[in-house]
């Protein structure tokens, strides 16, 4: 048993034990998530993604965004084969590509339980005069979230 997981279970059991039988258990999982803090896109930035699944397993990944305000953004989820990549312009991961105006956070998470690692690139490039492109590649780590797929 992995230690957090055994933490996790004597925990558990304390606040059972003190807190008594009306507690409500919520279940979590363990997923696999990138959180990419910043990315552009307006009519002279356009960012581009490429999720790589690192395992020997087909994995699905579901991409999700927040604006500059906080508000969340619903994307998609995408299926890729074991060592396989999908790439696309990050709007096209949206559900409605339009919602994608400006500066967003790119959330990527295993869609359950998971802990194969997967990583992330992102490309951002300005069209004005060609003026610059860069990229950075980010790497999953583990998340406890509630078991609500």
């Amino acid at each position: 048993m992995k230690k957090k997981h055994f933490i996790s279970l004597a925990v558990l059991i304390f606040l059972f034990v003190f807190t008594g039988s009306t507690m409500a258990f919520v279940p979590t999982i363990t997923v696999q998530r990138i959180v990419i803090p910043y990315t552009a896109i307006s009519s002279n930035w356009w960012t581009g993604l490429a999720i790589h699944n690192q395992s020997n397993a087909s994995e699905t990944y579901y991409i999700y965004f927040y604006d500059e305000a906080g508000n969340f953004i619903p994307g998609s989820s995408v299926t890729i084969p074991a060592h396989g990549i999908d790439k696309d312009s990050v709007q096209n991961y949206a559900d409605d590509p339009a919602d994608i105006d400006g500066t967003v956070s790119v959330y990527i998470e295993t869609n359950g339980a998971s802990d194969e690692t997967f990583s992330a690139t992102i490309f951002i490039g300005n069209t004005a005069s060609s003026q610059g492109f860069g990229f950075q590649t980010y790497w999953s780590e583990d998340y406890d979230t509630l078991l609500v797929y």
